[in-house]
């Protein structure tokens, strides 16, 4: 009688060890950023451009506050990285202000900041890969982006457009603020 208790013992053990770890990947599974992913696109005003990946914008249908928004799958200069993070910035911005400040957003979810994330569309055009393709950003590949991303990256390099353009740390922003804190 006792190694029965013992057995059910441990295979409720096991059976309850497992629930719990079943549970906490079904958890991390919905709040990974990729996997919230909304196929609607959202019709948004943009407020302020803050660098070349990040914005804040007004999503009516979305949100009824202003959203600080970052664009999914690629990262920029930041301001202070010489003169390309002030250059990836004025890119988004005209690029934004030529569609009068109305964009498209497909949100995929939110950053460790609490930053929604989003791919920016103008014109039925993606703006994250435009960023990639001229130089103005690279692809942060953390969470696997589309490999079209890669590719525009790839040829950027090659055609050596924008970052590219010469030898430096703004081709590597994430390293870049890691040096500068």
């Amino acid at each position: 009688m006792n190694k029965l208790k013992k057995s059910i013992f441990l295979s409720l053990w096991v059976y309850s060890l497992i629930s719990c770890l079943l549970v906490i990947l079904i958890f991390f599974l919905s709040h990974h950023p990729k996997n919230n992913f909304k196929d609607e696109k959202y019709q948004c005003f943009v407020k302020r451009v803050i660098d070349g990946d990040t914005l804040v914008a007004i999503c009516n249908d979305f949100s009824s506050k202003p959203l600080k928004i970052r664009l999914s799958d690629i990262d920029a200069p930041e301001i202070s990285q010489s003169i390309w993070g002030e250059k990836s910035s004025l890119f988004l911005r005209q690029l934004i202000a030529r569609a009068k400040n109305k964009v498209g957003i497909y949100f995929n979810g939110t950053d460790v900041f609490n930053r929604s994330l989003g791919v920016i569309m103008i014109a039925e055009k993606d703006i994250n890969y435009l960023m990639v393709k001229k130089g103005m950003a690279v692809v942060y590949s953390r969470y696997h982006p589309p490999k079209n991303y890669l590719q525009a990256m790839q040829s950027a390099k090659n055609k050596k457009l924008g970052i590219w353009s010469q030898s430096g740390l703004q081709q590597n922003p994430q390293r870049y603020r890691r040096l500068a804190h």
